[in-house]
């Protein structure tokens, strides 16, 4: 994953010349990584004196560079251990750039201490909180110094064992709190007494104020925020919190574990404590003080045990939370059901806060969303709200086996608790909403936001080997292919075992409750249920973990009419996105199906495992057949199957597999954009199932496809130059748009099956399928064709329209849910080229009595421009600029419209209502522009440099948020036209000059190759 250049700052060679002194270069890091805060002259002093020949001309960050490779390739953990803890110091103390150290899986070290009991006392004053941590030590080691990480601590005291260290018996670094001469003994406790100052951290990490709450984040190293402790999730602690403030200001006082004491103190402040019977990595840590408005429920579990659920909101959104707190109780029955998995504490707490980084966190017992995540209603939530509301309830709930009970061993690790859960709240999402309505959702998820990931420098495999950071790796890889990994090893499982992958997560969380693991324990829990079975184990399905890369099937199908036999042959294969080395083959469950030239069935479902290069199919037929492969999407793999057009019209309206009729109507789309342009152009040759690693040569330039094109008419959109000026395209053939027609206007397709057909591949999949990535000439083909569509379903649109109305009376359920989108798509084409439908929209827009129409309508308008459009905005803005979840929404729209520009989105972020502290509105203005490929790419650079600003400028407050910027910004750089790529080139220099978080430089170097 990582790709840092070593000798991109170093000194042209080694620094001493062949192999150094191990105890020279010991002292030498000692000392840097023991300087204390406000130290560093004298740590500098101090190297002058005793490494007089190292430091003559030279930094230390010069010096740590150029001792690196030698210290990471060799065996002594120590000198690694100690490198790691001197650049962290160096970076923080030195005032000069330092490279940043690279976390290897191959030099993971077991701690050299554990941490069975922690006790943490948490006195929230009006200007600080006061932190008394008591932790019970146990030895994993021989070592005589104790260093426990801590960031932002003013430390007043430490005790060992009760008796208080005078100040030489302890280091304070920025980044550690270092015991000395610690005791021999097995176990031993230290107390420590510090500062931190949660009122002026923007960071959103540890404890911090967001609005008038104080609020915890610790995932994945910030507990180091609030307590000294050691933060690896490979340490595991007893955590009992004692939590003293002003209960008025802060009547709710809440923590990890059940309630075990409240007690009145002076001055209107009272005491209350929790404790968490169940041993916990540090990240699990939370804490929760404000005054909230609440709803509660309870939940009885199978084995009869009575569970207190409460949800925690501001006080005028109580309301908003009713469906939230439903969707956690139909996820306990789920995990129940289908995992048998229970509920393990008392009491279970959710708290909705507005300024939270991330979607949600799984703290054990005391769960924290991001309000959007846990608060929606009929007036102020979307459907794909609620859906998103009952996904990220289910997965933080199901973290409380897959990730806590059973937590990782290290961030190597993170997919086995991420992606295993992510998995799970798929298959939920499935229960509650139907599978031919999720599925497709889910796969379009994979392939716009993971795919461009795989096959960019941003790649890595699911199992990742290094990192500089591990903000790097909560990515789509780890989230999107990971949760279809596991679905892959399910199918898999069950295909040679009866409910075998039950069997198999069944076994692993009794074996290891209670530990820290690996991918290895999850494996060899399925490997015996596969041995006892007498089947072969999982050595070739780890491949999905280990390499890098999206397998490709080639399909190809012969028929010998003469011997009454049709071969079908597949063949895999899957180079490396970077080097191009072919791998190894993946094992794949794959299934396949043949319809006849009707649609009927001709052989029905069959399934077999692919496991070779190579593999072929033989069945007798009497004409040549239709295939249909991957029902469900079995596995996250490109297909590559030379339909014609004739045979995707036959699975769009005969196949009773909803993902293949959905992925029918995407592979027609795009074949009939194909067919948009000159039949020698670059498209022409570019598979609609293809990749950008296939594609490379389908490029958009001055001498290619749009030069070339015949001068018909093209229908512009309003307010959009997508094409340059003189560029033309084909209309979209008159075949294509009657198969569409008839396929709207026939009544074997569902409501949902007819939304499906008329969700076309977004600008995302239209780049990747192709290998094209100039984004505003990819635009207006699109446009081009969405516009012809339009003109030539007009009446069957209509007809839909009528036949299908609004809901009478709102409900977030999925048959709703299938009519409101057929009718959403519906008025987006008709508003392209009805001027009359765009006053419906906009009468919709005022008088819908949900969230949805009104922000589907308000959408239509935005993408269309006029008078429409400023009225709508004008008033969504005067009745939601206070609330600061659905103003989001309003920032969005605008963002992501077609006609936004760089001076538009400034425009929104000195609205009233905008916030740029809230992680919410940055996604939602600055985020979603960068997700308007065909403006964010605009050929001035104008869209390169605005982002770039924004990065520089989120880094000083909230470095988690700028480095997701970045990931956004510079995700295609590799492959963007060569004019793009140079502006962004000199974008990514400015960036590296400004002071950024470390994994953002790494992401600099390993993208656009630019180095500190």
């Amino acid at each position: 994953m990582i790709r840092w250049t070593w000798s991109a700052i170093l000194m042209g060679s080694c620094l001493f010349g062949g192999e150094t002194d191990a105890a020279k270069t010991s002292r030498f890091l000692e000392i840097v990584a023991m300087a204390e805060l406000g130290g560093w002259d004298n740590a500098a002093s101090q190297l002058s004196v005793e490494f007089p020949e190292w430091m003559e001309n030279k930094s230390v960050p010069g010096i740590l560079a150029s001792i690196s490779p030698e210290i990471i390739a060799g065996d002594r953990m120590d000198l690694v251990a100690l490198l790691q803890r001197a650049i962290a110091n160096c970076s923080e103390l030195s005032g000069q750039k330092t490279f940043p150290f690279i976390y290897e899986y191959k030099n993971y070290q077991a701690p050299l201490f554990f941490i069975p009991k922690t006790d943490v006392i948490l006195d929230v004053r009006t200007d600080r909180v006061v932190v008394t941590s008591t932790l019970a030590i146990s030895r994993n080691s021989t070592s005589n110094t104790l260093a426990l990480h801590g960031k932002g601590h003013i430390v007043q005291s430490v005790s060992l064992n009760g008796t208080a260290l005078v100040r030489d018996q302890y280091r304070v670094t920025p980044n550690e709190l270092i015991v000395l001469n610690i005791p021999e003994d097995k176990t031993f406790q230290i107390e420590i007494v510090s500062e931190i100052d949660p009122y002026h951290n923007t960071t959103l990490q540890g404890l911090y104020q967001t609005g008038s709450f104080l609020i915890t984040q610790c995932e994945s190293e910030s507990a180091r925020q609030i307590f000294y402790t050691l933060d690896r999730p490979d340490v595991l602690s007893r955590i009992t919190t004692t939590l003293i403030a002003d209960a008025v200001r802060y009547p709710v006082r809440i923590s990890n574990g059940n309630l075990v004491e409240e007690v009145a103190l002076s001055e209107g402040r009272k005491k209350i404590v929790w404790d968490d019977p169940i041993p916990k990595p540090s990240y699990l840590f939370a804490c929760v003080l404000g005054d909230f408005g609440k709803i509660s429920d309870t939940y009885t579990t199978r084995s009869g045990k009575k569970v207190d659920l409460e949800v925690f909101v501001e006080k005028n959104k109580t309301s908003d939370a009713v469906y939230s707190l439903e969707m956690l109780k139909r996820a306990m029955e789920f995990d129940e059901k289908f995992f048998d998995r229970e509920y393990d504490l008392h009491s279970l707490k959710m708290v909705a806060v507005p300024g939270f980084n991330a979607g949600a966190m799984e703290n054990k017992g005391l769960m924290i969303f991001n309000e959007r995540y846990l608060l929606g209603s009929q007036q102020s939530a979307t459907d794909a709200d609620f859906r998103a509301i009952a996904s990220v309830v289910a997965h933080e709930y199901f973290h409380n086996w897959s990730g806590n009970r059973v937590t990782i061993r290290n961030w190597f690790e993170l997919a086995l608790k991420e992606a295993f859960t992510d998995f799970r709240a798929m298959l939920f999402d499935e229960w509650v909403f139907g599978k031919a309505f999720i599925r497709p959702k889910d796969v379009m998820d994979l392939r716009d936001r993971q795919f461009p990931e795989e096959s960019s420098e941003l790649g890595h495999p699911i199992m990742v080997e290094s990192y500089v950071s591990p903000l790097e790796i909560y990515d789509a890889t780890t989230y999107v292919k990971g949760r279809e990994v596991f679905r892959t090893l399910r199918t898999y499982l069950d295909m040679l075992v009866p409910d075998g992958f039950r069997k198999a997560q069944n076994l692993y969380f009794a074996r290891y409750d209670g530990q820290a693991v690996t991918f290895r324990e999850l494996l060899s829990a399925a490997n015996e249920i596969l041995t006892e079975a007498v089947k072969p184990d999982l050595s070739q399905f780890e491949r999905w973990f280990d390499q890098q890369g999206t397998p490709r099937i080639t399909g190809t199908l012969q028929f010998d009419e003469e011997a009454g036999q049709l071969t079908i042959l597949l063949e895999q294969s899957c180079p490396h996105p970077i080097t191009g080395k072919e791998q190894q083959p993946f094992l794949i469950p794959f299934t396949y199906e043949l319809l006849d030239s009707r649609g009927k069935i001709a052989v029905p479902k069959q399934t077999l495992i692919l496991k070779d290069k190579t593999q072929r199919i033989q069945i007798a037929a009497d004409e040549k057949l239709i295939p249909i492969f991957l029902h469900d999407y079995s596995a996250p793999v490109i297909l590559d199957y030379p339909y014609t057009f004739d045979e995707l019209a036959v699975l769009m309206q005969h196949s009773t597999d909803p993902f293949t009729a959905w992925e029918a109507g995407q592979n027609f789309s795009l074949r009939a954009m194909q067919e948009t342009s000159d039949s020698n152009s670059p498209y022409a040759n570019c598979s609609p199932l293809g990749t950008r690693e296939s594609s490379r040569g389908c490029t958009i330039g001055s001498e290619s496809i749009l030069n070339n094109m015949d001068p018909l008419p093209i229908v512009q959109p309003r307010g959009f130059d997508a094409c340059p000026v003189g560029y033309n395209l084909r209309k979209v053939s008159s075949k294509a748009a009657e198969e569409i027609r008839v396929a709207l206007e026939g009544d074997r397709l569902s409501p949902l099956a007819k939304a499906a057909l008329l969700s076309f591949p977004t600008l995302r999949t239209m780049s990747e399928r192709w290998g094209v990535f100039d984004f505003p000439a990819l635009q207006g083909l699109r446009e081009q064709f969405l516009s012809d569509v339009a003109t030539s379903c007009k009446d069957a649109l209509k007809t839909l329209l009528a036949q299908y109305p609004e809901p009478a009376q709102y409900a977030p359920t999925t048959e709703q849910m299938e009519i409101r989108e057929l009718r959403s798509a519906c008025l987006f084409l008709l508003a392209r080229i009805d001027a009359s439908v765009l006053s419906q929209v906009y009468q919709n827009y005022l008088h819908a009595d949900n969230f949805d129409t009104s922000l589907q309508s308000l959408r239509i308008l935005a993408s269309r421009g006029g008078t429409f459009k400023k009225k709508a905005l004008a008033s969504y803005h005067t009745r939601w600029k206070g609330d600061t979840a659905a103003i989001c929404y309003w920032l969005s729209v605008q963002a992501r419209a077609p006609e936004c520009t760089v001076n538009d989105v400034k425009r929104l972020m000195k609205a009233e209502g905008f916030d740029p502290k809230n992680p919410n509105h940055i996604r939602s203005s600055v985020s979603a522009f960068a997700q308007n490929l065909s403006r964010f790419h605009d050929p001035k650079g104008e869209g390169y440099r605005f982002v770039v600003d924004q990065i520089i400028a989120i880094a000083q407050y909230n470095p988690m948020l700028s480095f997701g910027l970045a990931k956004l910004a510079f995700l295609d750089f590799d492959h963007l036209p060569e004019a793009q790529k140079r502006l962004l080139a000199a974008e990514s220099k400015r960036l590296m000059s400004a002071d950024l978080p470390p994994e953002v430089y790494e992401l600099l170097n390993r993208v656009a190759n630019v180095s500190l």
